[in-house]
């Protein structure tokens, strides 16, 4: 697993950005040839990694990335909220090497819903994990 990987957050013009989400999702979202220039200059300062949401364009950018540099770039997914089992069938054929409940799910969801997806993920043969966005709620 590569030490450090390219979020993809900006690139769908997330809130957490400020006043500087509309200016990421006007230049980014459904823009695979623009995520792709990122990602190939990522790659060039040595990160070898995404996480990318499951967003089509998003997967489809690390593929552009993929066919200009020559590599293959570790992949950590984050799969959900509303169908992860689907998102999943998204990176067939990247060198994806673990998968992450999307904070949204876990943070709304009970341990044995999770934790089916856990397994789902694990038959696979990948590693599992989830993201929160209450780490408070997720210790209790």
């Amino acid at each position: 697993m590569p030490r450090a990987l390219l979020g993809t957050s900006p690139f769908i013009g997330a809130g957490q950005f400020g006043p500087r989400s509309a200016y990421y999702y006007a230049s980014f979202y459904g823009r695979p040839d623009r995520v792709a220039e990122v990602i190939s200059a990522a790659v060039e300062l040595g990160v070898l990694g995404i996480q990318p949401l499951s967003y089509p364009f998003l997967v489809e950018a690390i593929r552009m990335a993929q066919a200009e540099l020559g590599i293959e770039l570790a992949v950590v997914a984050t799969i959900g909220p509303s169908d992860p089992l689907g998102d999943l069938r998204m990176f067939e054929g990247l060198d994806l090497r673990a998968v992450l409940l999307h904070g949204s799910l876990t943070d709304a969801s009970h341990g044995p819903e999770v934790e089916d997806l856990f397994g789902r993920i694990r038959e696979e043969g990948l590693l599992a994990g989830y993201v929160t966005h209450r780490p408070m709620r997720a210790l209790e």
